[in-house]
Protein backbone atom coordinates (compact mmCIF):
# COMPACT_ATOMS: atom_id res chain seq x y z
CA UNK A 1 0.00 0.00 0.00
CA UNK A 2 2.83 2.37 0.94
CA UNK A 3 4.68 1.53 -2.31
CA UNK A 4 1.52 2.23 -4.33
CA UNK A 5 1.05 5.58 -2.60
CA UNK A 6 4.70 6.45 -3.32
CA UNK A 7 4.29 5.61 -7.02
CA UNK A 8 1.10 7.66 -7.16
CA UNK A 9 2.91 10.63 -5.59
CA UNK A 10 5.71 10.44 -8.16
CA UNK A 11 3.20 10.08 -11.00
CA UNK A 12 1.22 13.16 -9.94
CA UNK A 13 4.41 15.21 -9.71
CA UNK A 14 5.54 13.95 -13.14
CA UNK A 15 2.25 14.90 -14.77
CA UNK A 16 2.26 18.31 -13.05
CA UNK A 17 5.79 19.13 -14.25
CA UNK A 18 5.02 17.93 -17.77
CA UNK A 19 1.90 20.08 -17.72
CA UNK A 20 3.87 23.12 -16.48
CA UNK A 21 6.35 22.94 -19.37
CA UNK A 22 3.58 22.04 -21.83
CA UNK A 23 1.46 25.07 -20.95
CA UNK A 24 4.31 27.38 -21.96
CA UNK A 25 4.78 25.50 -25.25
CA UNK A 26 1.03 25.50 -25.92
CA UNK A 27 0.87 29.25 -25.29
CA UNK A 28 3.68 29.83 -27.78
CA UNK A 29 1.91 27.68 -30.36
CA UNK A 30 -1.72 28.76 -29.95
CA UNK A 31 -1.48 32.37 -28.73
CA UNK A 32 1.80 33.66 -30.15
CA UNK A 33 1.44 31.47 -33.27
CA UNK A 34 5.03 30.24 -33.04
CA UNK A 35 6.20 27.15 -34.91
CA UNK A 36 6.27 24.71 -31.99
CA UNK A 37 6.12 20.96 -32.57
CA UNK A 38 5.03 19.84 -29.11
CA UNK A 39 2.39 21.31 -26.83
CA UNK A 40 0.85 20.37 -23.51
CA UNK A 41 -0.16 16.80 -24.47
CA UNK A 42 3.23 15.87 -25.92
CA UNK A 43 5.01 17.43 -22.95
CA UNK A 44 2.96 15.38 -20.49
CA UNK A 45 3.54 12.21 -22.54
CA UNK A 46 7.31 12.82 -22.63
CA UNK A 47 7.41 13.33 -18.87
CA UNK A 48 5.26 10.20 -18.43
CA UNK A 49 7.66 8.25 -20.65
CA UNK A 50 10.50 9.34 -18.39
CA UNK A 51 8.50 8.22 -15.36
CA UNK A 52 7.86 4.77 -16.89
CA UNK A 53 11.54 4.28 -17.69
CA UNK A 54 12.33 5.25 -14.09
CA UNK A 55 9.94 2.54 -12.87
CA UNK A 56 11.57 -0.16 -15.02
CA UNK A 57 15.03 1.04 -13.96
CA UNK A 58 14.64 -1.18 -10.88
CA UNK A 59 14.76 -4.13 -13.26
CA UNK A 60 17.27 -3.11 -15.95
CA UNK A 61 19.31 -0.58 -13.99
CA UNK A 62 19.23 3.24 -13.91
CA UNK A 63 22.01 3.70 -16.46
CA UNK A 64 20.43 1.36 -19.01
CA UNK A 65 16.94 2.79 -18.51
CA UNK A 66 18.15 6.36 -18.88
CA UNK A 67 20.28 5.58 -21.95
CA UNK A 68 17.50 3.68 -23.75
CA UNK A 69 14.94 6.33 -22.84
CA UNK A 70 17.04 9.27 -24.03
CA UNK A 71 17.91 7.41 -27.24
CA UNK A 72 14.18 6.85 -27.87
CA UNK A 73 13.34 10.51 -27.28
CA UNK A 74 16.24 11.66 -29.47
CA UNK A 75 14.85 9.58 -32.33
CA UNK A 76 11.41 11.17 -31.83
CA UNK A 77 12.81 14.71 -31.52
CA UNK A 78 15.06 14.22 -34.56
CA UNK A 79 12.08 13.16 -36.67
CA UNK A 80 10.16 16.19 -35.38
CA UNK A 81 13.12 18.47 -36.14
CA UNK A 82 13.49 17.19 -39.71
CA UNK A 83 9.72 17.29 -40.34
CA UNK A 84 9.51 20.91 -39.16
CA UNK A 85 12.52 21.85 -41.27
CA UNK A 86 10.96 20.33 -44.40
CA UNK A 87 7.37 21.50 -43.88
CA UNK A 88 7.92 24.92 -42.27
CA UNK A 89 11.49 25.69 -43.43
CA UNK A 90 12.33 26.35 -39.80
CA UNK A 91 15.47 24.93 -38.17
CA UNK A 92 15.38 26.31 -34.60
CA UNK A 93 16.85 23.78 -32.16
CA UNK A 94 14.81 24.68 -29.06
CA UNK A 95 12.31 21.83 -29.52
CA UNK A 96 15.07 19.35 -30.31
CA UNK A 97 16.81 20.16 -27.01
CA UNK A 98 13.65 20.62 -24.93
CA UNK A 99 12.10 17.21 -25.58
CA UNK A 100 14.90 15.13 -23.97
CA UNK A 101 14.93 17.51 -20.99
CA UNK A 102 11.19 16.95 -20.41
CA UNK A 103 11.88 13.20 -20.49
CA UNK A 104 14.71 13.59 -17.94
CA UNK A 105 12.47 15.68 -15.68
CA UNK A 106 9.92 12.83 -15.67
CA UNK A 107 12.70 10.31 -15.06
CA UNK A 108 14.04 12.31 -12.09
CA UNK A 109 10.56 12.52 -10.57
CA UNK A 110 10.16 8.78 -11.10
CA UNK A 111 13.34 7.91 -9.16
CA UNK A 112 12.41 10.26 -6.31
CA UNK A 113 14.74 13.20 -7.08
CA UNK A 114 11.94 15.68 -6.49
CA UNK A 115 14.08 18.75 -5.81
CA UNK A 116 16.17 18.42 -8.99
CA UNK A 117 13.09 17.58 -11.09
CA UNK A 118 11.06 20.58 -9.89
CA UNK A 119 13.99 23.00 -10.11
CA UNK A 120 14.89 21.82 -13.63
CA UNK A 121 11.28 22.12 -14.83
CA UNK A 122 10.91 25.64 -13.43
CA UNK A 123 14.22 26.84 -14.89
CA UNK A 124 13.43 25.27 -18.26
CA UNK A 125 9.95 26.82 -18.37
CA UNK A 126 11.35 30.22 -17.41
CA UNK A 127 13.99 30.14 -20.14
CA UNK A 128 11.47 29.02 -22.74
CA UNK A 129 9.07 31.79 -21.68
CA UNK A 130 11.64 34.61 -21.88
CA UNK A 131 13.25 33.46 -25.12
CA UNK A 132 12.36 36.66 -27.00
CA UNK A 133 13.56 38.85 -24.12
CA UNK A 134 16.88 37.00 -24.03
CA UNK A 135 17.28 37.48 -27.78
CA UNK A 136 16.50 41.17 -27.37
CA UNK A 137 19.02 41.47 -24.56
CA UNK A 138 21.76 39.82 -26.60
CA UNK A 139 21.01 42.09 -29.57
CA UNK A 140 21.46 45.08 -27.26
CA UNK A 141 24.89 44.00 -26.00
CA UNK A 142 27.99 45.73 -27.21
CA UNK A 143 31.08 43.85 -28.36
CA UNK A 144 32.94 45.17 -25.32
CA UNK A 145 30.30 43.78 -22.94
CA UNK A 146 30.45 40.36 -24.59
CA UNK A 147 34.26 40.27 -24.41
CA UNK A 148 34.19 41.39 -20.76
CA UNK A 149 31.72 38.63 -19.90
CA UNK A 150 33.89 36.01 -21.64
CA UNK A 151 37.02 37.22 -19.83
CA UNK A 152 35.19 37.20 -16.52
CA UNK A 153 33.91 33.66 -17.10
CA UNK A 154 37.45 32.47 -17.89
CA UNK A 155 38.95 34.02 -14.77
CA UNK A 156 36.01 33.07 -12.55
CA UNK A 157 35.60 29.43 -13.51
CA UNK A 158 39.02 28.40 -14.83
CA UNK A 159 40.98 29.80 -11.89
CA UNK A 160 38.42 28.78 -9.25
CA UNK A 161 39.30 25.03 -9.14
CA UNK A 162 42.97 25.86 -8.53
CA UNK A 163 42.40 28.14 -5.54
CA UNK A 164 43.40 26.61 -2.19
CA UNK A 165 40.49 25.41 -0.07
CA UNK A 166 42.21 26.26 3.20
CA UNK A 167 41.74 29.11 5.67
CA UNK A 168 44.47 31.74 5.67
CA UNK A 169 44.02 34.42 8.34
CA UNK A 170 40.29 33.53 8.60
CA UNK A 171 39.87 33.84 4.79
CA UNK A 172 39.34 30.81 2.57
CA UNK A 173 40.50 31.82 -0.98
CA UNK A 174 38.11 29.41 -2.72
CA UNK A 175 35.09 30.49 -0.68
CA UNK A 176 36.13 34.14 -0.97
CA UNK A 177 36.26 34.04 -4.78
CA UNK A 178 33.00 32.09 -4.92
CA UNK A 179 31.30 34.94 -3.05
CA UNK A 180 32.71 37.44 -5.56
CA UNK A 181 31.44 35.36 -8.49
CA UNK A 182 27.98 34.82 -6.94
CA UNK A 183 27.49 38.51 -6.20
CA UNK A 184 28.69 39.49 -9.69
CA UNK A 185 26.32 36.95 -11.24
CA UNK A 186 23.40 38.18 -9.11
CA UNK A 187 24.01 41.73 -10.28
CA UNK A 188 24.47 40.54 -13.87
CA UNK A 189 21.00 38.93 -13.79
CA UNK A 190 19.65 42.29 -12.64
CA UNK A 191 21.56 43.93 -15.50
CA UNK A 192 19.85 41.58 -17.98
CA UNK A 193 16.45 42.64 -16.62
CA UNK A 194 17.46 46.30 -16.85
CA UNK A 195 18.65 45.98 -20.46
CA UNK A 196 15.51 44.06 -21.42
CA UNK A 197 12.85 46.20 -19.76
CA UNK A 198 13.99 49.38 -18.08
CA UNK A 199 16.91 51.03 -19.84
CA UNK A 200 14.73 53.77 -21.34
CA UNK A 201 12.66 54.42 -18.22
CA UNK A 202 14.13 56.45 -15.36
CA UNK A 203 12.11 54.73 -12.62
CA UNK A 204 13.03 51.19 -13.73
CA UNK A 205 16.62 52.30 -14.27
CA UNK A 206 16.64 53.45 -10.65
CA UNK A 207 15.25 50.15 -9.36
CA UNK A 208 17.48 47.79 -11.34
CA UNK A 209 20.48 50.10 -11.66
CA UNK A 210 20.49 50.73 -7.92
CA UNK A 211 20.74 47.00 -7.33
CA UNK A 212 23.87 46.89 -9.51
CA UNK A 213 25.57 50.16 -8.53
CA UNK A 214 23.50 52.80 -6.77
CA UNK A 215 26.20 55.50 -6.88
CA UNK A 216 26.70 55.23 -10.64
CA UNK A 217 22.94 55.08 -11.19
CA UNK A 218 22.29 58.21 -9.13
CA UNK A 219 25.07 60.03 -10.97
CA UNK A 220 23.69 59.03 -14.39
CA UNK A 221 20.13 60.04 -13.50
CA UNK A 222 21.33 63.32 -11.98
CA UNK A 223 23.23 64.16 -15.15
CA UNK A 224 20.07 63.60 -17.21
CA UNK A 225 17.82 65.67 -14.92
CA UNK A 226 18.53 69.19 -16.24
CA UNK A 227 15.05 69.24 -17.76
CA UNK A 228 12.52 70.33 -15.11
CA UNK A 229 9.87 68.15 -16.80
CA UNK A 230 11.58 64.97 -15.58
CA UNK A 231 12.30 66.24 -12.06
CA UNK A 232 9.69 64.00 -10.41
CA UNK A 233 10.81 60.93 -12.30
CA UNK A 234 14.47 61.63 -11.57
CA UNK A 235 13.66 61.95 -7.85
CA UNK A 236 11.81 58.63 -7.88
CA UNK A 237 14.61 56.93 -9.81
CA UNK A 238 17.27 58.14 -7.36
CA UNK A 239 15.35 57.24 -4.19
CA UNK A 240 14.33 53.83 -5.54
CA UNK A 241 17.95 53.25 -6.55
CA UNK A 242 18.83 53.68 -2.89
CA UNK A 243 15.99 51.38 -1.78
CA UNK A 244 17.21 48.79 -4.29
CA UNK A 245 20.73 49.15 -2.90
CA UNK A 246 19.43 48.30 0.59
CA UNK A 247 17.58 45.27 -0.83
CA UNK A 248 20.82 44.15 -2.47
CA UNK A 249 22.56 44.22 0.92
CA UNK A 250 19.74 42.19 2.47
CA UNK A 251 20.40 39.52 -0.17
CA UNK A 252 24.22 39.68 -0.06
CA UNK A 253 24.50 39.16 3.71
CA UNK A 254 22.95 35.65 3.90
CA UNK A 255 24.75 34.57 0.70
CA UNK A 256 28.12 35.30 2.34
CA UNK A 257 27.11 34.19 5.83
CA UNK A 258 25.61 30.95 4.55
CA UNK A 259 22.34 31.28 6.44
CA UNK A 260 19.28 33.52 6.68
CA UNK A 261 19.95 33.73 10.42
CA UNK A 262 22.11 36.83 9.92
CA UNK A 263 19.02 38.75 8.79
CA UNK A 264 17.53 38.54 12.26
CA UNK A 265 19.00 41.77 13.59
CA UNK A 266 18.83 44.08 10.61
CA UNK A 267 16.15 42.98 8.15
CA UNK A 268 13.29 44.81 9.93
CA UNK A 269 14.92 48.29 10.04
CA UNK A 270 16.21 47.78 6.48
CA UNK A 271 12.74 46.77 5.28
CA UNK A 272 11.17 49.78 7.00
CA UNK A 273 13.71 52.03 5.24
CA UNK A 274 12.76 50.51 1.88
CA UNK A 275 9.04 51.00 2.58
CA UNK A 276 9.61 54.63 3.62
CA UNK A 277 11.61 55.20 0.42
CA UNK A 278 8.72 53.84 -1.65
CA UNK A 279 6.21 56.02 0.24
CA UNK A 280 8.37 59.11 -0.34
CA UNK A 281 8.20 58.36 -4.06
CA UNK A 282 4.51 57.56 -4.26
CA UNK A 283 3.16 61.03 -5.04
CA UNK A 284 6.02 61.84 -7.41
CA UNK A 285 5.27 59.01 -9.84
CA UNK A 286 3.35 60.95 -12.47
CA UNK A 287 5.30 60.97 -15.72
CA UNK A 288 6.56 58.23 -18.01
CA UNK A 289 9.45 59.86 -19.81
CA UNK A 290 11.56 57.67 -22.08
CA UNK A 291 15.16 58.63 -21.46
CA UNK A 292 18.11 56.32 -22.01
CA UNK A 293 20.51 55.96 -19.07
CA UNK A 294 23.52 53.71 -19.63
CA UNK A 295 24.59 51.45 -16.76
CA UNK A 296 27.75 49.41 -17.29
CA UNK A 297 27.63 45.61 -17.08
CA UNK A 298 28.82 44.22 -13.71
CA UNK A 299 29.97 41.01 -15.40
CA UNK A 300 33.54 42.08 -16.16
CA UNK A 301 37.04 41.48 -14.85
CA UNK A 302 37.55 45.04 -13.63
CA UNK A 303 34.19 45.18 -11.87
CA UNK A 304 34.85 41.88 -10.09
CA UNK A 305 38.45 42.70 -9.21
CA UNK A 306 37.51 46.09 -7.74
CA UNK A 307 34.86 44.43 -5.60
CA UNK A 308 37.23 41.57 -4.64
CA UNK A 309 40.05 43.95 -3.61
CA UNK A 310 37.72 46.15 -1.56
CA UNK A 311 36.10 43.04 -0.08
CA UNK A 312 39.50 41.63 0.91
CA UNK A 313 40.85 44.94 2.23
CA UNK A 314 37.77 45.71 4.35
CA UNK A 315 37.60 42.12 5.62
CA UNK A 316 41.21 42.17 6.82
CA UNK A 317 40.78 45.55 8.52
CA UNK A 318 37.49 44.65 10.16
CA UNK A 319 38.85 41.28 11.25
CA UNK A 320 41.90 42.90 12.81
CA UNK A 321 39.88 45.62 14.55
CA UNK A 322 37.33 43.09 15.84
CA UNK A 323 40.05 41.00 17.47
CA UNK A 324 42.28 43.80 18.78
CA UNK A 325 40.39 47.09 19.14
CA UNK A 326 37.02 48.39 20.35
CA UNK A 327 33.64 48.01 18.65
CA UNK A 328 33.32 51.80 18.33
CA UNK A 329 36.26 51.83 15.90
CA UNK A 330 34.63 49.00 13.97
CA UNK A 331 31.41 51.01 13.68
CA UNK A 332 33.41 54.02 12.46
CA UNK A 333 35.16 51.91 9.82
CA UNK A 334 31.81 50.56 8.65
CA UNK A 335 30.45 54.09 8.30
CA UNK A 336 33.49 55.45 6.41
CA UNK A 337 33.87 52.43 4.14
CA UNK A 338 30.12 52.29 3.54
CA UNK A 339 30.22 55.86 2.25
CA UNK A 340 32.68 54.69 -0.43
CA UNK A 341 31.16 51.27 -1.23
CA UNK A 342 28.75 49.47 1.08
CA UNK A 343 28.57 46.08 -0.66
CA UNK A 344 32.15 45.05 0.31
CA UNK A 345 31.42 46.19 3.88
CA UNK A 346 28.27 44.06 4.08
CA UNK A 347 30.07 41.06 2.53
CA UNK A 348 33.04 41.50 4.91
CA UNK A 349 30.75 41.84 7.93
CA UNK A 350 28.86 38.68 7.00
CA UNK A 351 32.15 36.81 6.44
CA UNK A 352 33.72 37.66 9.80
CA UNK A 353 30.38 36.91 11.48
CA UNK A 354 30.37 33.48 9.79
CA UNK A 355 33.87 32.88 11.19
CA UNK A 356 32.64 33.71 14.70
CA UNK A 357 34.84 36.81 15.03
CA UNK A 358 31.81 39.02 15.73
CA UNK A 359 28.31 38.08 16.87
CA UNK A 360 25.12 38.35 14.84
CA UNK A 361 23.88 41.42 16.72
CA UNK A 362 27.08 43.36 16.01
CA UNK A 363 26.98 42.25 12.37
CA UNK A 364 23.44 43.59 12.01
CA UNK A 365 24.44 46.97 13.40
CA UNK A 366 27.47 47.20 11.12
CA UNK A 367 25.35 46.41 8.06
CA UNK A 368 22.75 49.04 8.99
CA UNK A 369 25.49 51.64 9.56
CA UNK A 370 27.05 50.83 6.17
CA UNK A 371 23.66 51.14 4.44
CA UNK A 372 23.00 54.42 6.26
CA UNK A 373 26.35 55.79 5.12
CA UNK A 374 25.74 54.57 1.55
CA UNK A 375 22.42 56.43 1.62
CA UNK A 376 24.10 59.64 2.78
CA UNK A 377 26.61 59.52 -0.07
CA UNK A 378 23.74 60.24 -2.46
CA UNK A 379 24.19 63.88 -1.34
CA UNK A 380 27.43 63.87 -3.27
CA UNK A 381 26.24 62.03 -6.39
CA UNK A 382 23.09 64.11 -6.83
CA UNK A 383 25.32 67.21 -7.10
CA UNK A 384 25.82 66.19 -10.73
CA UNK A 385 22.33 67.58 -11.31
CA UNK A 386 21.85 71.26 -12.15
CA UNK A 387 18.30 71.06 -10.78
CA UNK A 388 18.33 72.70 -7.31
CA UNK A 389 14.87 71.41 -6.40
CA UNK A 390 15.94 67.85 -7.18
CA UNK A 391 19.09 68.19 -5.08
CA UNK A 392 17.06 69.52 -2.17
CA UNK A 393 14.34 66.84 -2.31
CA UNK A 394 16.87 64.00 -2.66
CA UNK A 395 18.88 65.38 0.29
CA UNK A 396 15.81 65.48 2.56
CA UNK A 397 14.61 62.01 1.52
CA UNK A 398 18.09 60.54 1.94
CA UNK A 399 18.40 62.03 5.42
CA UNK A 400 15.10 60.43 6.44
CA UNK A 401 16.08 56.99 5.10
CA UNK A 402 19.58 57.23 6.61
CA UNK A 403 18.17 58.22 10.00
CA UNK A 404 15.80 55.23 10.02
CA UNK A 405 18.75 52.89 9.38
CA UNK A 406 20.85 54.52 12.11
CA UNK A 407 17.99 54.26 14.62
CA UNK A 408 17.72 50.57 13.70
CA UNK A 409 21.43 50.16 14.46
CA UNK A 410 21.00 51.73 17.90
CA UNK A 411 18.23 49.39 19.05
Amino acid sequence: MVALANIAEKLVLTLALGCLIGIEREYKKEVEKKIVIFGIRTSILLALLGFLFAIISDTIGITSALAIGIATVLVISTVAFITRAIVYKFTGATTYVAMPIVFIVGFLAGIGEYGIAVTSAIIMTAFLAIKEELHGFVRGLTREEILNAIKFAIVAFVIFPFLPDTTISFINPKQFWLVVVLISFLEFVTYIILKSYGENKLILTGIFGGFINSEATVQKIAEKSKDVRIENEAFVGIILANASMILNRIIIAPIVYGSLFILRNFVLPASIAIIIAILLCYKAIKTKTKLKVNIHSPFSIMFALKFALLFLFVTLIMGFVSENLSLNILYLISFIAGFIASSPVVASTALIAAKGIIDIETAGKLILIACSSATLNKFFWVRYSENKNLRKSVTIASLIISLILLIGALF
